[in-house]
């Protein structure tokens, strides 16, 4: 794959795979999935924009959206999708399709040649290293075919957990913000990561 960032008209969004897991581009058919995993309090409570209830309206009119924000390269927005080798192999012979376990995304900025990633599992799969395996894969998709110059994670102080993620990612923390997201009406300190493309 050619290097996206110099493009006008980039290309399909590619699909990208680990050990365990596909990102895969959202379709409008994940929308039941999507609001069995967020409409969850547990993974909810530390979405900043997430406000339960969370129906599947919501979920297709935010998946109406993604093909577009793909196109204008404002964000690259991924499906996570649980597919270990023996379980893929079992699918191919049952015709069934991975099982959606989360989601993932890159926010561009091209002003700075800045990413800002962010994820969402489903509560099921957590511990399992989901969000650390696909983050380092965007985040090399990011550095390599996005030619971004650092990319940026925040987690609020009360989720430790996310930034056990980062430090396992390799980014460094630089700082915390006070009252930095307004969350169910209260405001919260962040903890900022950050990686240069030269760190890796």
């Amino acid at each position: 794959m050619s290097d996206i960032k110099s493009q006008k008209n980039p290309p399909p969004q590619p699909v990208l795979k680990t050990a365990r897991l596909l990102l895969r581009p959202f379709v409008l058919a994940d929308a039941p999935a999507i609001r069995s995993i967020v409409n969850n309090e547990a993974v909810a409570s530390t979405m900043r924009s997430m406000v339960l209830p969370y129906t599947e309206e919501m979920a297709r009119q935010w998946l109406q959206s993604q093909g577009a924000i793909w196109r204008s390269q404002s964000a690259a927005v991924y499906g996570i999708c649980w597919n270990p080798p023996e379980e893929a192999a079992e699918d191919s012979q049952n015709e069934s399709s991975p099982l959606l376990i989360g989601g993932i995304g890159l926010e561009i900025c091209r002003e700075d040649d800045k990413g800002e990633i962010g994820f969402w599992i489903d509560q099921s799969h957590w511990g399992k290293g989901v969000a650390t395996e696909a983050a380092d894969v965007l985040m090399k998709f990011g550095f390599e075919k996005l030619r971004l110059h650092k990319i940026v994670a925040y987690h609020m102080v009360r989720n430790p957990a996310s930034g056990r993620v980062m430090e396992k990612l390799g980014m460094q923390k630089e700082g915390v913000f006070r009252d930095h997201v307004k969350k169910s009406g209260k405001f919260e300190d962040s903890v900022a990561y950050g990686i240069l493309a030269s760190d890796v």
